[in-house]
């Protein structure tokens, strides 16, 4: 069974003194939204073949955060020849609260992925990105995503992992900015997988992915709060962001009887300097 695939842009509700944090916003979703297509039919044809080498539809977003990653990163090398991919890798991490700093002052960490597209691109340069990942474990129903996604282990969870390596402020200079043996423009990416399940009140067709659409409106094109971790032993605190200053796009599969559907959401947090829009703050 063949389920539409669409994606998703987010806008800003009130763009008014409040501009986006990076430069050529529009160009950044453009990219993105190309990558998530590719994705789209990547997963179908994952869903096809293996319909017909086990005689049931395999869906990748039913299982672990590392499965799923990897169909991404073979969707981008399948649909873009000269793109360079790379999984789970050790990185090194600059010490939080440090905005200048040098390879190997910090901890190891792991990225889910890398890559870098030349047939992409954001004005003159590669679409180019570090992307974390996170699953949700449980399915949602679109009744329940809205409030899922403003819990602390929803949007929430997905600025906490990328305040990891840069401490307790959301900064929008990359982690990554200063290894020396990866000196490269790009972008940071948190990524939300979140099966969805199908509930008898949900709507057929467009009409679900436009219900689908005003979740999303709602978390990433407003503001909203945010639970910040401190340090180690310390509380959260309660924030707010406008998040449509963060370029988002999502690829959503709507669910049906038969089957789990999924949205996963794609964020832009950080980059390097060169990508920043010169009338912004680094730091909120």
């Amino acid at each position: 069974m063949k389920v539409e695939a669409q994606t998703y842009r987010s806008v800003m509700a009130d763009p008014s003194g409040y501009g986006p944090f990076f430069q050529d916003q529009d160009a950044i979703q453009g990219s993105l939204e190309g990558v998530c297509k590719a994705w789209a039919t990547y997963l179908q044809f994952h869903r096809d073949r293996t319909s017909i080498l086990f005689g049931k539809q395999e869906l990748p977003w039913e299982m672990i955060e590392r499965a799923i990653v990897s169909t991404l990163s073979a969707a981008i090398i399948r649909e873009f020849p000269l793109s360079v991919v790379l999984e789970e890798f050790v990185v090194p991490r600059q010490k939080p609260g440090l905005d200048q700093g040098s390879e190997g002052n910090g901890s190891k960490g792991r990225c889910d992925l890398w890559a870098s597209i030349p047939e992409l691109k954001v004005g003159a340069r590669d679409f180019s990105f570090y992307l974390e990942a996170k699953r949700v474990r449980m399915p949602k129903t679109t009744a329940n995503l809205g409030h899922y996604l403003n819990t602390d282990r929803g949007l929430s969870r997905l600025i906490n992992d990328y305040l990891k390596a840069r401490g307790e402020k959301i900064r929008k200079l990359s982690p990554y900015r200063n290894l020396k043996s990866r000196v490269h423009e790009h972008y940071v990416i948190g990524m939300m997988v979140i099966p969805l399940k199908h509930s008898d009140g949900d709507p057929k067709g467009a009409a679900l992915f436009n219900e689908i659409k005003e979740i999303l409106d709602t978390t990433f094109g407003t503001r909203r709060p945010v639970f910040v971790k401190g340090q180690p032993g310390a509380e959260s605190s309660k924030r707010y962001r406008r998040m449509g200053r963060f370029p988002t796009v999502a690829l959503v599969l709507p669910p049906d009887q038969k089957q789990t559907g999924m949205v996963a959401t794609l964020t832009v947090f950080g980059s390097t300097s060169k990508f920043l829009s010169g009338t912004q703050n680094i730091s909120d």
